[in-house]
């Protein structure tokens, strides 16, 4: 995703959450294989959240991935000011080769 992606994480008092993240430089695609290719640098989902300790999951309700709908999403998090950070578990994504894991930094918004 680069070094600066942009994206954001929204979570409401009835406990959804928003998420998406987009890759640092990304074009608009005129073919429909350019188009296809901006699927490598997305991850979006939402769904209802449950924060345990240090660990956010989500019960994805939509998904860039089908294969996500339905399925738990755990991610641990550090909250320092108005810095969040996210720590993915060791997985497969389906638009990354191998076994990858995100480290993603969040600034609240002022």
């Amino acid at each position: 995703m680069g070094d600066h992606p942009t994206g954001r994480v929204i979570f409401t008092a009835d406990h959804r959450v928003a998420f998406v993240l987009t890759g640092e430089g990304r074009k608009s695609g005129k073919t429909d294989a350019e188009k296809a290719e901006l699927l490598n640098t997305l991850v979006a989902y939402t769904g209802i959240e449950q924060i345990h300790g240090n660990e956010w999951c989500t019960q994805v309700e939509a998904a860039w991935n089908p294969e996500w709908v339905g399925t738990v999403q755990c991610r641990e998090f550090r909250l320092e000011g108005d810095r969040l950070e996210v720590l993915t578990p060791w997985r497969q994504m389906p638009n990354w080769p191998g076994t990858t894991r995100s480290i993603i930094t969040f600034v609240q918004d002022k």
